[in-house]
Order: structure tokens, then C-alpha cells, then sequence
């Protein structure tokens, strides 16, 4: 063998080295669906394609204040008032995997939404003194219809529902509310997220 031969032996190692990961990576990305992986590691449901929240839609305090649930991550609850038993557990649950994310838990809100804006402020004082953070908010009648388009179908008596700082509705858990999934999920997006 001559220099010459040897030369682009080594040139096309070289090559082979530098473009041969970004050739698998295409191929693996664009290559057949079977080489993809089938699953995640969500505990919730995964929203896909994630839905916004349209833009004239605000939830209502019960002092009669408009709320987007801006700026933070938000776990928000939709049940009805009274709370029962299986609605303060699920609230508990939420406080305690808010409370675990430590140095984090700033950028997670917890909220109660309720159909009837009347039922607001009772339950807001029902709750308070075991939720002091707790929104407790109403959708205005009027605001009805966007709402049950924003959230659609769950299938789920008692949802609790995964929003991000921008209002997109990103997940949704259903009457068993694993906390330590949920915990995990929530602390891999703020982890990953630089939102909120």
C-alpha cells in the first residue's frame, strides 16, 4: 500500500467517525416507526396534541376577580361544593406532592374549580384553613361552552388536570390520583421546563 492509499484509508475513517453518529441518529429519528420507543413515563394521560386555553376564557374568584392561572404551573382540580372525603384526600395528596418539591414548589399553584360561581366563596372558606393556597374559582355561565371544549371528554368523575404557566392543558389523572407518579411527572417538567 502507498502513502496515497493510506492517506484516504485515514480520511475516510476520519469521515466515518465525525458523519457515521449523525447518519444513525437520522436514520433513527427517521427511520421505521418500530425503531422508536412505544412508551413514556408519565403516571398521568398525556394530552396530545396539548390544548390552549382560548384566549377570551378566564376563570372567576369568588370575589368576582378574572383569572388565567398565569405565570405558574397549575394542578387544577375540578369537582364539586361541597368537598367530600374523596375530595379533600385527592386535595391533600396535591398539597403533599407540592410540599415535596421543595425549592420548586414556587413555581406550582394548586386551584378548585367548581360549575356553580355561587358555591365559590363557601367553598372557599370551607377550605381555607386546611388550604390556605388553594384557588377556589368558578367558570361565568356564560363561559360554559369554552370551557367544556378546552377540557373535553375526560371520562373521569373527578380529574385533576395538568396546566403550564402559557395555559396549555397538558395532562390529565383520574379518580386514582397516584401522588408519588404525579409528584415525578411535575418534578421532571420544572426540571426540564424553564417556564413558570
Amino acid at each position: 500500500m502507498n502513502p496515497t492509499q493510506i492517506n484516504r484509508i485515514k480520511l475516510v475513517a476520519l469521515a466515518a467517525l465525525f458523519f457515521g453518529p449523525f447518519f444513525i441518529a437520522w436514520l433513527v429519528y427517521f427511520g421505521p416507526v418500530d425503531w422508536k420507543p412505544a412508551g413514556n413515563t408519565a403516571t398521568g394521560r398525556i394530552i396530545d396534541p396539548a390544548r390552549p386555553m382560548p384566549e377570551s376564557f378566564h376563570f372567576t374568584s369568588p370575589d368576582g376577580a378574572s383569572d388565567r392561572l398565569g405565570e405558574l404551573w397549575t394542578v387544577l382540580h375540578i369537582g364539586e361544593a361541597p368537598c367530600g372525603e374523596s375530595c379533600r384526600h385527592r386535595l391533600w395528596q396535591t398539597r403533599q406532592m407540592r410540599t415535596l418539591l421543595h425549592r420548586r414548589r414556587g413555581r406550582v399553584q394548586r386551584a378548585y374549580v367548581v360549575a356553580d360561581p355561587a358555591e365559590a366563596a363557601p367553598l372557599a372558606a370551607e377550605l381555607a384553613a386546611e388550604h390556605p393556597r388553594l384557588k377556589v374559582l368558578s367558570v361565568d355561565p356564560a363561559l360554559r361552552s369554552q370551557f367544556e371544549a378546552w377540557i373535553g371528554d375526560l371520562d373521569v368523575s373527578e380529574p385533576v388536570l395538568l396546566i403550564d404557566p402559557l395555559g396549555n392543558f397538558l395532562m390529565v389523572y383520574g379518580d386514582e390520583l397516584p401522588m408519588e407518579g404525579m409528584f415525578k411527572d411535575i418534578k421532571r417538567l420544572l426540571k426540564l421546563s424553564n417556564i413558570g
